[in-house]
């Protein structure tokens, strides 16, 4: 074995930083500092391992079973599943911060909901903000007022600083909210745009969309949502050794992004769970399950 996930037992006698390895990926000949699960003393942690097929790693040419693919309608269908297992994960699990009033992020960028930017000002105005207390909605002329604030106050920093977003304290955008619902159509109309990214990153890469299992193109709107649209064609690996290969343990290792929290291991491991119960499914049957 070299390369595994790192599993604990998920209670309270997890060592913390044993905990935060949780989901993670590690070689066993480069192991992490203290070892590999199990080499400290009681440790109860074990190693998932990851199966490399080393040769179609590297050629990218492993031959695949033929599959029914999507009809167009079928196609549309699979696209709104895609967005609502991302936007479960996303929203429902947490894994992306939700605010319900305007702050910077750590690019000093003006932020709303789920990471949603709004420097630009058409974006801005379409928002439906209201008055925090009594839920009244801002009318066009306090949008541009409220807009032309937050510009004013856009942090200025220094190539390559980070904007400290624990340290903002602006009462005044707090003022002004959004609603729940508000912050799940923002989302949801993030992931629409963020699929046709993924669309067009699976067809450079000769992907046939109507081949790929709901949960997987699920997954690659995570990241894509994480990592915005122009991040999204970095993971080339990803594509070409996981979603092409239909290898989803692959897909799932090379999702892995720095920093990443134990929640977010967690909840994206699922999406290429049900991937691959979906394409045994499809093999078999002709239809997603």
């Amino acid at each position: 074995m070299t390369k595994y996930i790192w599993h604990t037992q998920e209670d309270d006698k997890v060592r913390p930083w044993h905990a935060s390895r949780d989901g993670k990926v590690f070689d066993s000949n480069k192991p992490p500092k203290g070892g590999n699960p199990g080499d400290a003393p009681n440790c109860r942690c074990w190693a998932e391992p990851i199966e490399e097929e080393k040769e179609h790693k590297e050629s990218g040419t492993k031959k695949l079973p033929p599959i029914v693919p999507d009809t167009p309608a079928e196609c549309a269908q699979k696209d709104d599943i895609a967005i609502e297992k991302a936007l479960d994960i996303l929203i429902k699990v947490g894994v992306e911060g939700q605010v319900n009033y305007i702050y910077y992020d750590t690019k000093g960028i003006p932020t709303i909901g789920d990471g949603e930017n709004i420097n630009d000002k058409k974006t801005f105005m379409d928002i439906n903000i209201l008055h925090k207390g009594n839920d009244i909605a801002l009318t066009l002329e306090e949008k541009a007022e409220l807009y032309n604030v937050v510009q004013a106050h856009k942090p200025k920093l220094k190539k390559g600083e980070k904007y400290d977003i624990k340290a903002q304290s602006q009462p005044l955008f707090q003022n002004y909210i959004i609603s729940e619902t508000e912050q799940d159509r923002l989302a949801k109309e993030h992931l629409k745009h963020d699929l046709v990214k993924v669309k067009e990153e699976y067809a450079k890469h000769g992907i046939n969309y109507a081949e790929v299992p709901p949960s997987a193109i699920a997954g690659s709107l995570e990241i894509c949502y994480n990592r915005g649209r122009k991040g999204f064609e970095e993971f080339n690996k990803f594509i070409d050794l996981g979603i092409k290969q239909r290898d989803y343990d692959t897909a799932y290792e090379q999702s892995h992004r720095e920093g990443m929290s134990t929640n977010r291991y967690k909840a994206i491991r699922k999406f290429y769970e049900d991937a691959k119960r979906e394409m045994i499914y499809k093999e078999n049957y002709g239809v997603w399950q």
